[in-house]
């Protein structure tokens, strides 16, 4: 998974130098209006798309659910099955021990990487684009050499889908 998502990850993390932005941050942070999640401490923006619920503890059977809030002002996309749910909501979800809880914020733009073990096993020449409905968005794509630092001298690109 983590290797699928690189090209999202690459992208976040030159936004993260150029912009000064963040790969994780609290709710409250995108979402201030929403009273319900200035204290909740166990989920997390990922980027600008992914909303993340890590499982902290597992039932002896491996199977519980946890609670999931969906913060307001956006619908959200169940990362795996692709169900489209309303924000401003709690919903009950099922935590298999090999499920990580991912919601994808409505107008997200996200680029899949090829099923690879390691990061430079095949090149990133077939990007898969998946595009979630319900508003306008955007997402800016970055590329480079993948070593060295011919990036300080530009040598790289930007790619705009919007």
């Amino acid at each position: 998974m983590r290797y699928r998502l690189l090209p999202y990850i690459y992208a976040i993390s030159w936004q993260v130098s150029w912009y000064d932005d963040t790969f994780m941050r609290p709710l409250f942070m995108d979402y201030p209006q929403d009273k319900q999640v200035a204290d909740l401490g166990t989920q997390y923006m990922f980027g600008c798309s992914l909303l993340v619920v890590p499982v902290t503890t597992i039932s002896m059977n491996h199977i519980k659910s946890q609670k999931v809030y969906l913060p307001e002002g956006n619908a959200w996309f169940d990362f795996w099955t692709g169900e489209s749910l309303d924000g401003g909501r709690w919903v009950e979800k099922a935590t298999p021990v090999d499920v990580m809880l991912l919601y994808v914020r409505a107008g997200s733009i996200l680029p899949f990487g090829l099923d690879v073990q390691y990061a430079t096993e095949k090149k990133w020449d077939d990007l898969e684009i998946r595009i979630y409905r319900g508003v306008d968005g955007e997402f800016l794509l970055y590329e480079d050499e993948k070593d060295g630092y011919n990036y300080e001298k530009g040598m790289y690109a930007t790619i705009r889908f919007r």
